[in-house]
């Protein structure tokens, strides 16, 4: 029995040898990126895909220069800066999408966007878009 579990450890060895000495150049070839076109329910990736850039109202401060980045793979980065503060003033944050079941409202972290056309509108707590003559501040506009 010993002698079969000696020759079986050695063949092992014996294998995993020669196949790391495979002396054939390795090639790889670099696949052209093409547009998704993966459907998210009306919105098709094309659409959502992108770079958007606003100034949200802040209470302690001027405003909350705000840039997100949503990426084709459902990740995202957002990029805050509170004007007019001159410690903690940026914040960064990175993460996954979570869309809906509708694929009209993303989650990016704990702020919900509304996706619309060359535009996300930042939404409260509840869902709800902001009402009256501030609503057009929580509208960040594709670059």
């Amino acid at each position: 029995m010993k002698q079969i579990l000696r020759n079986t450890a050695a063949f092992a060895a014996v294998a995993a040898f020669l196949v790391s000495c495979d002396n054939k150049p390795k090639t790889t070839t670099e696949t052209p990126v093409e547009e998704v076109t993966v459907e998210q329910n009306d919105v098709t990736v094309a659409t959502w895909v992108g770079e958007y850039e606003g100034t949200v109202p802040c209470a302690s401060c001027p405003g909350i220069k705000t840039e997100v980045k949503l990426n084709a793979d459902n990740t995202y980065e957002i990029d805050e800066e509170y004007l007019e503060q001159t410690e903690n003033s940026k914040k960064e944050s990175k993460g996954e999408i979570v869309w809906s079941d509708d694929k009209v409202i993303v989650t990016l972290g704990e702020v919900k966007y509304k996706i619309g056309e060359n535009k996300i509108t930042m939404l409260d707590a509840d869902g709800k878009e902001a009402e009256g003559e501030n609503a057009a501040a929580y509208v960040l506009v594709k670059k």
